[in-house]
C-alpha cells in the first residue's frame, strides 16, 4: 500500500513537471525577445521618407513570426507596425468594428506583455495576449466616444478616427490586443494584406492639428 502510494506521488510529480516544461516551451516561443534589423518594413515606406525616419523599437519573435516595430517621422508622425501569423488566415472581409464600454482598469487579457511608445505629446500603451490565437476573424471595439469610418482598397482595409482605446478580438470573443492612448486620438488603422501575410499598421500624428492623411501618404502600400 505505501510502495503504491509513493508510485502515484512520483507519477504526479512527473506530470506537473512535464506540465510545467510544455508551459514554459510555449511561453519561450511567444515572448518577444528578438532584435528586428531596424530597416525591417521600411519596404512599406516611400524612399524620400526613409533618410528621417526613426526606429523606436523593433522586436519579436523569429520562431512564431511575431514582430512588433515603432517607427517615427520628423516628430510629425508614429508608425506602429505589427506582424503576427496567427492573423495570416484573416481575410479583409472578416475585419469588422463596433463600439463597447471600455474600462481602462479592466484586465481583458490574462497572461499578457505590453509595449509602450511615449513622447511629450502622446503616450500609447499596447498589451497583447503573450501567445496570441490562431484568428479566423477580427473585431475592433473602439470606446463608446470614439468616432469611427471604415473604408476598404484591394489589399488594404483602413479604420479612421479619433479614440482613446480599442479592443482587438477574433471570432470567439478573446481579447488579443489592448490598445490605450492617454487621452482621445486621431488615427488611421490600416490592415494590410499583400499574398498570404496580415499587417496591421497604426498612424499618429504628434498633434491632432497635423494632416493625418499625409502621415499615411508616406506609406507605399501596394
Amino acid at each position: 500500500m505505501k510502495k503504491l502510494k509513493w508510485i502515484l506521488i512520483t507519477l504526479g510529480i512527473i506530470i506537473f513537471c512535464i506540465f510545467i516544461f510544455n508551459r514554459f516551451s510555449e511561453i519561450s516561443n511567444c515572448v518577444l525577445v528578438d532584435t528586428n534589423p531596424t530597416d525591417k518594413y521600411y519596404w512599406m515606406f516611400n524612399k524620400s521618407v526613409i533618410d528621417d525616419l526613426v526606429v523606436e523599437s523593433s522586436v519579436g519573435n523569429l520562431k512564431n513570426r511575431k514582430y512588433r516595430s515603432s517607427y517615427t517621422y520628423k516628430n510629425l508622425y508614429r508608425y506602429l507596425i505589427i506582424e503576427d501569423s496567427k492573423f495570416d488566415k484573416i481575410f479583409l472581409t472578416q475585419l469588422k468594428f463596433s463600439t463597447t464600454e471600455i474600462n481602462t482598469n479592466t484586465r481583458y487579457i490574462e497572461t499578457s506583455e505590453g509595449f509602450e511608445t511615449s513622447d511629450s505629446n502622446k503616450d500609447v500603451n499596447i498589451i497583447s495576449n503573450l501567445c496570441t490565437d490562431l484568428s479566423n476573424k477580427l473585431t475592433l471595439y473602439f470606446n463608446k466616444q470614439a468616432s469611427i469610418s471604415k473604408y476598404d482598397l484591394s489589399n488594404k482595409t483602413y479604420f479612421t478616427g479619433t479614440f482613446e482605446s480599442f479592443l482587438l478580438k477574433n471570432e470567439k470573443e478573446k481579447t488579443q490586443y489592448f490598445f490605450r492612448y492617454d487621452h482621445p486620438t486621431m488615427s488611421e488603422i490600416i490592415f494590410y494584406k499583400p499574398k498570404d501575410r496580415l499587417y496591421f499598421i497604426i498612424v499618429i500624428p504628434f498633434n491632432n492639428q497635423i494632416d493625418l492623411q499625409k502621415g499615411v501618404e508616406n506609406l507605399t502600400l501596394n
